[in-house]
């Protein structure tokens, strides 16, 4: 269609091969010498593994549910009343029983209510008034992999500012030991620290001292590390100077034994002494 509205002239048609390639034979990924053609041919022939894999892993879940409903060994979920196989149900503390998808719904619907309190304790959400929690074992059985992922983290932000915020309560609260906490938490047990920039925290245990990050010395803030490095260069010249200088006033005071050996430490007396 290209070619005629360009008004360009057709191609010819195709003809036959002069020699058939041969029949019964077909090329591996092996055989091919390009590079990218053997990936691109290695990654359909995974791609069609895993579609027949499916396939069979389906039909046989297929004749497995045929199986259990022939049987009466479905469950209902109470939230929608729909059977489904027992692998395929969340229960609660209590026994009240879920399928995926609901707990899935539940979930979504959590998360987007925002608010530690929405996900640190996910409720029952049967009808019937239960006030017992999910077990995270049995939300990890049933969320798909990215809620599941969505739900952690924000699990672990909820976990982290409810101990910011009981730490911080805890130190204004007591007076008495004001003086001897720390910024997020008491230190002689360590603190909860959490990073400005991000969500990350962590509890720093109480060390005898601090020391740099970068050059693994002493802490020596307010300086950088170069300005503490010159600062302690500094500070050595001065007690090499101190040094030689308190060997010059001892041996100014020290007289040496004539009848030793020059230069014999064996035997000395000071300046008051009589040789």
């Amino acid at each position: 269609m290209g070619e005629l509205l360009a008004r360009r002239p057709l191609p010819k048609p195709l003809k036959a091969l002069t020699r058939p390639r041969p029949k019964g034979g077909s090329r591996t990924g092996k055989a091919i010498s390009c590079r990218k053609l053997r990936a691109e041919s290695a990654f359909v022939e995974s791609w069609r593994e895993k579609e027949s894999q499916d396939s069979s892993r389906k039909a046989a879940l297929a004749l497995h549910r045929q199986h259990c409903a022939q049987a009466g060994l479905m469950l209902e979920c109470e939230c929608c009343y729909a059977e489904e196989l027992e692998e395929q149900i969340v229960q609660c503390t209590v026994g009240h029983l879920f399928c995926f998808a609901c707990v899935s719904t539940y979930v979504g619907t959590r998360l987007g209510e925002g608010g530690p309190e929405a996900v640190l304790r996910l409720g029952c959400p049967s009808t019937s008034g239960c006030t017992e929690a999910l077990p995270p074992s049995q939300l990890r059985r049933g969320l798909p992999e990215k809620l599941l992922k969505s739900y952690e983290a924000r699990l672990e932000k909820a976990s982290i500012e409810l101990a910011l915020s009981s730490e911080n309560a805890a130190s204004s609260s007591s007076s008495s030991s004001s003086s001897s906490r720390g910024a997020l938490g008491d230190s002689s047990n360590g603190r909860l620290e959490q990073c400005p920039f991000c969500d990350f925290a962590m509890v720093m245990d109480a060390l005898p001292e601090e020391s740099c990050r970068l050059c693994k010395e002493i802490s020596h803030i307010p300086l950088r590390c170069d300005e503490a490095k010159e600062k302690l260069d500094k500070d050595k010249v001065k007690d090499d100077y101190r040094v030689s200088v308190e060997e010059k006033m001892s041996e100014a005071l020290i007289r040496e034994c004539r009848p030793c050996k020059p230069g014999s430490q064996r035997l000395a007396y000071f300046l008051f002494g009589d040789l």
